[in-house]
């Protein structure tokens, strides 16, 4: 996989800080993501949703002081009440869905497509696991 137009990676510190503003701290494979790549956009960027029998391509991962569009922490704003609480966006599609990870519970560290047109009533849109870790995500983009 490739990445292109990334971001000037965080500081230790700068990433300490934003952690400290989340209910948990980032798994180790999405932190080593942030400091080393901070977003960009993914080639290859295809991936499956195993849940929906679909499929869907990242348009972008997000990243800490990242331009309006690609912002972590915008995201998590303007997001905020929509998605699962606890839930970290990490990247979206072309269609506006986002892949989501879970901070903390049983499913911490892992990566689901959340479907923002099922929204419907304003309850968090349903969700399909697509990736075990971050890790895997990377690995399996085609």
């Amino acid at each position: 996989m490739k990445l292109f137009d990334t971001r000037v990676p965080p500081t230790a510190a700068r990433l300490a800080d934003f952690e400290r503003t989340l209910p948990a701290a980032l798994p180790d494979d999405y932190r080593a993501f942030l400091r080393v790549h901070n977003g960009g956009r993914p080639e290859p960027s295809g991936f499956a949703i195993p849940g929906l029998g679909d499929r869907s391509g990242i348009a972008r991962f997000l990243a800490l002081d990242g331009a309006p569009w690609d912002d972590l922490e915008a995201h998590l704003r303007m997001y905020s009440g929509r998605i699962p609480r606890g839930w970290l966006p990490v990247a979206y599609d072309d269609c506006g869905n986002l892949l989501l990870m879970p901070l903390a519970g049983p499913a911490r560290g892992r990566l689901f497509f959340w479907d923002h047109e099922a929204e419907g009533d304003g309850t968090a849109a349903p969700t399909w696991e697509v990736a075990e870790s971050f890790a895997r995500l990377l690995e399996r983009l085609t």
